[in-house]
């Protein structure tokens, strides 16, 4: 696989963002919806970008089952040392969300956090929309965050 710019960021991502008031700030906010639309665990939760794997360490601890992707290799790694924590619930691969899913399992929700899919087109937006209703369990919700296009604290 190609690398990616999310490969280079990946060693300092946790300072730079996760770690920061503002990244706190979001990720707690984000949580707490995204705790009130969850099913009862242990559901089955794919994340789209999982990025330094911090969503899917949360949510595997609170008992959910989490398939965490992302196209960066690095970042991959990165959430690999997290996982270790929470192996039994996390299980992880490499996957560019332009190319077909990998794997035939249902999810009870398919979820991408920071922005993630602000990276595709609006055509490539909808390829994966109508790709990922076949790994869409009955009821199953869809629950995207996207970035806007102007950050205060980026300038």
């Amino acid at each position: 696989m190609s690398q990616t710019p999310f490969d280079l960021a990946a060693p300092e991502y946790d300072s730079r963002f996760t770690e920061t008031p503002a990244g706190k700030a979001q990720r707690d906010m984000v949580w707490r919806f995204l705790h009130k639309q969850l099913p009862p665990s242990p559901a089955n939760i794919l994340e789209i970008n999982c990025g330094n794997g911090e969503d899917a360490v949360h949510l595997a601890t609170a008992g959910f089952h989490v398939t965490a992707t992302d196209a960066s290799e690095n970042m991959l790694a990165e959430a690999g040392k997290k996982f270790a924590s929470v192996r039994m619930n996390v299980h992880s691969y490499v996957w560019d969300v332009r190319t077909p899913f990998i794997g035939t399992e249902k999810f009870n929700v398919i979820f991408s956090n920071f922005g993630g899919l602000n990276c595709l087109s609006p055509s490539e937006l909808r390829s994966l929309f109508k790709r990922m209703q076949s790994q869409l369990s009955e009821n199953g919700k869809l629950i995207f965050v996207v970035m806007g296009r102007n950050c205060p604290w980026e300038r």
